[in-house]
């Protein structure tokens, strides 16, 4: 019901499920599913959303992604910056997989910890604490086509832009507010601060 969706955000999950991981969801869907997810509740109350991308009661994000680690990267990046509070479910910071309960549950494998992967998320982390409007400005989407999605999150004159482009080439977009031209390569994340 909707409490267990607020308590831990299933409709982020599922929508970074359906744009990064199984790419079946487009640029323009994935900014409807999200405006429609901040409607529901108050700024305050999306501020403090229990946004994961995986729990003891889901398929594992990179089992969902097919194995394909940059799949995760943006969504980690997304769930970083986007309004909400991330929650890392233990594993997926190594890259961990499993199909749902009991394989989503497995010990931590840290004899198998992806280096590259654990850096990406430690960078994450920190570019969200060393940003006060990722963690607490107020959102708004820029660009929502086809594979890009760009959001800029400000707060008291502090903006910070992301670019997500989950397609196999190259975009360039022209971002207006000051960011101006942004090229993103494929598979990949542009933070502007």
């Amino acid at each position: 019901g909707d409490q267990l969706d607020c308590a831990m955000n299933y409709l982020f999950r599922d929508t970074m499920v359906g744009f990064f991981a199984k790419g079946n969801i487009d640029a323009e869907l994935l900014d409807h599913r999200l405006q429609h997810m901040l409607m529901k509740y108050p700024d305050a109350v999306n501020l403090a959303m229990y946004n994961c991308l995986g729990s003891h009661d889901t398929v594992r994000f990179l089992t969902e992604a097919g194995d394909e680690t940059w799949r995760l990267r943006l969504a980690v990046a997304f769930q970083m910056l986007f309004i909400g509070s991330p929650a890392v479910y233990y594993g997926d910071e190594l890259g961990m997989t499993g199909e749902n309960d009991p394989g989503c549950r497995g010990g931590m494998a840290w004899q198998n910890a992806d280096a590259e992967l654990m850096r990406f998320v430690r960078d994450m982390i920190a570019v969200r604490k060393g940003s006060k409007a990722a963690r607490l400005g107020a959102y708004r989407t820029l660009v929502a086509q086809g594979d890009v999605f760009a959001f800029e999150r400000t707060l008291d004159g502090k903006r910070l832009t992301a670019v997500f482009n989950r397609g196999c080439e190259s975009a360039t977009l022209d971002l207006a507010d000051g960011a101006g031209t942004v090229t993103v390569p494929p598979r990949s994340v542009k933070i502007i601060q």
